[in-house]
């Protein structure tokens, strides 16, 4: 991308920002507030993100990345738009939980934002351009992001390791490429829009599922099989793809490479078991891995 296209594209971020940003406080007075709600009858969403949107159609990367981001936009109108509806026609606040789900979605939209305009300027923008899923490179960062905001906030959260099984033989069988666009289309469709997949090596995929324990963890990895059974049902004819996951909910002080060790360690484990198995994993201590290893 040239240098104009490149500050063309960071100065509409940087406005996006702004707009938000302030767009979230009338929001918040609007369903807090009376006097607000009365002063202001219609809440204008900011027009600047649809045109950042036509601005970065011209960039593949880019085209793959904003697909999320879109649908994470219209969520939270829609989740604002309730909020205030409810307020107005209530004349009551929102419950807690109700507002932290809008809050999330708004935290999540700001850092995609910040987190393109940082990607402006370098060659790494966090994006497999193959399936439009984050790339390994930032999973590290952005699970010590989520261990962040555990132990500031208390909002719990779970990473999953998905496996395409036998992938050894299905890459004889299958075209390579069109075999992970194909999971990886899946998994979209499987995961809400603030949550995160990532693209591993040798068939593998992470998950980071925001705001949700581990039983939220395998609710989302068994929407994953549901998608995988309706492909199978929409292809006509059998088809031997199978996946298995484990899933893990971390707590406050887990160490982020040894827990993607130990998922990978736990899932690598399970080889010889039926595919499509889901494996929940349970915290260790060091000396507990040890002897479960020694008499695995």
């Amino acid at each position: 991308m040239i240098k104009h296209e490149l500050d063309k594209q960071k100065k509409g971020l940087t406005v996006v920002l702004d707009d938000y940003m302030q767009w979230f406080m009338q929001v918040v007075r609007n369903v807090f507030y009376q006097k607000a709600q009365e002063e202001q009858k219609n809440l204008l969403v900011p027009e600047s993100f649809v045109a950042l949107l036509e601005d970065m159609q011209r960039s593949d990367i880019k085209s793959a990345a904003i697909e999320g981001l879109n649908k994470l936009h219209k969520e939270m109108i829609v989740q604002a738009d309730e909020l205030i509806g409810n307020s107005v026609k209530l004349q009551t606040h929102p419950t807690c939980e109700e507002f932290d789900a809008f809050v999330i979605l708004f935290e999540e939209f700001i850092y995609h934002i910040r987190r393109m305009e940082i990607d402006c300027l370098l060659e790494d923008n966090g994006i497999d351009v193959l399936t439009g899923l984050r790339s390994q490179a930032v999973l590290e960062q952005d699970l010590k992001r989520e261990m962040a905001r555990l132990a500031r906030q208390g909002k719990p959260f779970s990473i999953a390791l998905v496996r395409i099984d036998n992938f050894d033989e299905m890459k004889k069988n299958y075209n390579v490429d069109d075999l992970i666009k194909l999971v990886a289309e899946m998994i979209k469709k499987s995961l809400r829009s603030f949550d995160y997949a990532y693209r591993l090596e040798h068939g593998k995929f992470m998950f980071s599922l925001k705001q949700t324990n581990i039983s939220g963890g395998i609710r989302a990895l068994e929407r994953l099989k549901e998608e995988l059974q309706s492909q199978k049902k929409s292809e006509g004819k059998v088809m031997r793809l199978s996946l298995s996951s484990c899933v893990a909910e971390p707590v406050s002080g887990d160490d982020v490479r040894e827990l993607i060790e130990n998922l990978h360690k736990d899932l690598d484990s399970s080889e010889k078991q039926k595919g499509g198995s889901v494996l929940e994993y349970f915290e260790m201590s060091p000396l507990q891995r040890y002897v479960k290893d020694e008499q695995g």
